[in-house]
């Protein structure tokens, strides 16, 4: 479709594709500014179930105005496909940057930052479902930007259009990956396992094929983050560990919650460091 117009957006390149839809990057010549577009993939439009579900991203999304949430333009159809014209995040993802851990500091502020847009969208009802670092954006001058509410549900006004396994094994709440109804504490685990991601340099669970992933989500103790990188301090190893518990009940229950506790153990952290370097002047 690279050259094509979609309505009143010239497609100039593709960024990348999924399993539902393909995303470009537009041109808006009316407005003279670049958009991102999310074009469902064509044998989807005529499924109802999945447009419908396409419109719903957009409904739930455009809603929402957060500095760390992609803000959409429109949902529209034309000439047989379906899009959605978003704000276009010139930068890269997370998932770009990991393979290695992170700086303290970098982890920190990232999962900080996507725990306020989830707080946000928490807190209008909805529960963006698949956070993964392909989907946290991040702008040249630094800026953390949540993508892709892809298969996010109205946590209000769930139905059989959003309900089903969909997500990714590697960042699945356990009740998610058994079909079980989840809620925004599934989030929080799965910003958990990207932070874990972040300071270690791998995720906690992977297994082949997928589904032996889901089950050691289920099953599996978590993995002690400061065995894979020791430097982590252990007031965050804590705060990990609390927002990956098998059982919602025993998460955080907020994201707010989640993003004062980690800050709380970041800067207990750096309170010790400073003091174990603090030499008393002696005075005789």
């Amino acid at each position: 479709m690279i050259g094509q117009t979609l309505g009143r957006y010239q497609i100039v390149g593709e960024v990348g594709r999924g399993g539902f839809a393909t995303v470009y990057q537009g041109y808006d010549a009316g407005l003279q500014r670049p958009v991102a577009l999310k074009v469902l993939h064509p044998e989807l439009v005529r499924d109802e179930v999945a447009l419908r579900r396409f419109q719903r991203e957009a409904v739930a999304v455009a809603r929402l105005r957060h500095p760390h949430i992609v803000v959409v333009y429109e949902f529209s159809q034309h000439d047989g496909f379906a899009y959605i014209a978003m704000e276009y995040v010139e930068g890269t993802t997370l998932k770009a940057k990991l393979g290695q851990p992170l700086p303290l500091d970098e982890a920190r502020r990232i999962a900080v930052d996507v725990a306020s847009a989830l707080d946000y969208a928490h807190r209008n009802g909805v529960i963006h479902r698949d956070i993964k670092p392909a989907n946290i954006l991040l702008t040249a001058d630094g800026q953390v930007v949540l993508a892709d509410f892809g298969i996010a549900i109205l946590a209000q006004n769930a139905d059989s259009v959003t309900r089903g396994l969909l997500g990714t094994p590697q960042y699945m709440a356990p009740e998610q990956a058994l079909g079980e109804p989840i809620d925004a504490r599934s989030d929080l685990y799965a910003l958990g396992i990207v932070l874990f991601e972040m300071l270690a340099g791998q995720v906690p669970f992977r297994g082949d094929p997928p589904l032996a992933t889901l089950a050691l989500q289920v099953n599996a103790p978590v993995p002690k983050l400061r065995s894979f990188n020791p430097a982590v301090p252990e007031a965050l190893e804590v705060v990990v560990e609390r927002v990956l518990a098998k059982v919602p009940a025993q998460r955080y229950p907020t994201a707010e919650e989640f993003r004062l506790a980690l800050i709380a153990a970041c800067e207990q952290a750096r309170s010790a460091m400073a003091l174990s370097t603090y030499t008393p002047e002696v005075v005789f």
